[in-house]
């Protein structure tokens, strides 16, 4: 859930990770709201940051094994 404008949404949260075996509880990931497409959009792998022209930072670089997996 997320507060947008003043109102709460529940979102999908779509990454390009995709394992129904891996498991971030705790974990904080930066994200990208899609207001006209009502998606939240989580940055996890460098791919996630490249649809926006964002530099993948170093302090994610903890996920590349469950990316190289895949």
């Amino acid at each position: 859930m997320i507060k947008y404008n003043d109102k709460e949404k529940n979102l999908s949260s779509p990454s390009s990770l995709v394992s129904s075996k891996i498991y971030f509880i705790g974990k904080t990931f930066p994200a990208m709201y899609l207001p006209g497409k009502d998606i939240l959009e989580i940055l996890i792998t460098p791919r996630d940051f490249e649809k926006f022209n964002i530099s993948f930072p170093d302090s994610l670089n903890w996920v590349m094994p469950y990316v190289l997996r895949q």
